[in-house]
């Protein structure tokens, strides 16, 4: 069972599965901790001068967030032409902005304004932190679209209790405002309509939970492009189906949606039926090495990248479900940058 993807924990666990547990339950804890000086001094990314790279805590945005404080990341180059769109990603169930900063370098290289976006993704229970694990056995079809809209704007549901200040769109709307009071030249405020997002010029993505979480958000709002990594895959166990959310009428067209899974991870099946039932369009095409022009999903089939200090248990690791993502587990090149970066940057445009 992929942790990274969300399946409902089993019954029993064996002898060596259940140091992850413990690991798990002391990496939600500290996502009530602010960011320490050495996790603000981890980067994947060498040095360049035209890169603007800020961390900010999301209580210096809103006093009234309690939850979830590791740093907010926020990324863009002087030395690129700006397309005037913002690229908000959203991390998957236990992660957080930090794991991700290929991507978000990825996409302010292509010219966006982006944020890796620090919002409640977890419990203290890791049986019962993705939306999937929370939903899986429960027999109403609406109960993951319930979870993810407490999380978005806070509430309960299904035993998960979210602030309203904690909730997603708080603290992007949040963070906007005080990038637009603290760069006031740097156009921060064309992202906020009387204080709300102006979904128009946002890009979402995310991975894993946080894939679904964008494509919950895009169903909602009219957003200018929606990126998905391995997810979402939100299921009905009582009716053998996907969560019905995910076949809802949708306020972005089909052809600003694009998706990619790894051929290995759990659940790949699931996500590309998901991909097509959210209205993706095409059919996938491998994206290793080369980039099908106007493809809109995409597998991939390298072997993540081996770390030396890395458990022995890929199935509760997730390895697969990370490496297409992740700064920790995606593949690199010859010249140390990641070996999916056109099909990244297909995938996140403009």
């Amino acid at each position: 069972m992929a942790l990274a993807c969300g399946v409902a924990a089993a019954p029993a666990w064996p002898q060596s599965y259940l140091g992850a547990w413990d690991v798990l339950r002391r990496a939600a804890a500290a996502n009530d901790l602010p960011s320490t000086v050495a996790e603000r001094s981890r980067s994947p990314l060498g040095p360049d001068q035209g890169r603007v790279l800020s961390r900010v805590p999301p209580r210096d945005t809103d006093p009234r967030i309690t939850r979830f404080l590791k740093d907010h990341y926020v990324m863009y180059y002087r030395t690129v032409s700006q397309n005037g769109h913002l690229f908000v990603f959203l991390p998957g169930t236990w992660s957080r902005p930090a794991a991700y900063q290929r991507i978000l370098d990825a996409a302010a290289q292509a010219g966006y304004k982006a944020i890796g976006l620090e919002y409640p993704n977890d419990t203290l229970d890791p049986t019962a932190s993705a939306v999937a694990q929370i939903c899986l056995r429960n027999p109403d079809p609406a109960c993951s679209a319930d979870v993810r809209d407490v999380r978005v704007l806070g509430g309960s549901a299904d035993g998960v209790v979210v602030a309203p200040a904690d909730g997603l769109q708080n603290r992007l709307e949040t963070l906007l405002a005080y990038l637009a009071e603290q760069q006031p030249t740097e156009g921060w405020d064309r992202f906020l309509i009387d204080g709300h997002v102006a979904w128009d010029l946002v890009a979402v993505g995310g991975h894993s939970q946080g894939a679904g979480m964008a494509a919950f958000l895009a169903k909602r709002h009219e957003v200018a492009r929606v990126v998905l990594w391995s997810g979402p895959a939100d299921y009905v166990l009582a009716t053998h189906s996907l969560a019905p959310w995910l076949s809802a009428p949708s306020a972005t067209p089909p052809d600003r949606w694009y998706g990619l899974v790894h051929r290995d991870e759990a659940g790949e099946g699931r996500l590309l039926t998901a991909y097509r039932v959210l209205g993706v369009p095409g059919t996938p095409a491998t994206a290793d090495s080369s980039v099908p022009p106007g493809s809109h999903q995409f597998v991939v089939t390298l072997a993540p990248r081996a770390l030396p200090f890395a458990p022995a248990m890929p199935a509760i690791a997730g390895v697969y479900h990370t490496s297409v993502a992740s700064d920790s587990r995606t593949p690199l090149d010859a010249t140390g940058r990641p070996a999916y970066l056109p099909v990244w940057r297909q995938m996140i445009g403009p």
